[in-house]
């Protein structure tokens, strides 16, 4: 029974305790207006609302604020710009957006055209009978002329011919040439 009565006078304390503060919060603003309406003068809210004035208008104090809350203050002027910019954005995301799901199907068809034809040149490349393997592009190359590499001959094949790397490759190994010792 006695903690039934305790609980009770500390929810009415609790109580007391927040209605005096709500009612002294009330009374403050209700002074302050007054005082700011002229009606009646009290100095000392006049020199609170010259220092939060002050406060407010310090920048270094708005640039603390800003940091703290993770916001950005700004006038009307650049926020009705910021508010422009975005409207003229906003299409042009919705046109990029709709290019990327497009091209994002796209890439997806592809895609599925490309991973057979991947599978059977990665069996064909790994293949123990393909020649490829046998190419060796540090050896040199066994024509008259400076020594050069086979893979510098394989680079002139290329720019000279327009060839493709593996067809470069294997012309130039038909005739025996560049080929490593089995």
């Amino acid at each position: 029974m006695t903690i039934v009565k305790s609980d009770h006078i500390a929810v009415t304390v609790m109580k007391d305790i927040l209605l005096g503060v709500i009612a002294g919060a009330i009374f403050v603003t209700i002074i302050i207006a007054l005082d700011y309406g002229g009606i009646i003068r009290v100095k000392s809210a006049k020199r609170l609302r010259n220092q939060m004035t002050a406060a407010v208008a310090d920048p270094a104090f708005i640039a603390s604020l800003e940091e703290e809350m993770e916001v950005k203050f700004m006038d009307v002027n650049e926020y009705n710009e910021k508010q422009e910019e975005l409207n003229n954005v906003t299409p042009l995301f919705e046109k990029y957006k709709a290019d990327l799901t497009s091209k994002t199907e796209e890439l997806e068809k592809l895609r599925m055209e490309v991973d057979p034809l991947k599978k059977e040149y990665d069996r064909l490349v790994n293949d123990p009978k393909n020649p490829i393997k046998l190419w060796c592009g540090d050896c040199n190359w066994p024509r008259g002329g400076p020594k050069k590499s086979c893979d510098a001959r394989l680079e002139f094949t290329i720019d000279t011919y327009g060839v493709a790397v593996i067809e470069g490759k294997i012309a130039i190994m038909k005739d025996g040439r560049c080929k490593k010792s089995e």
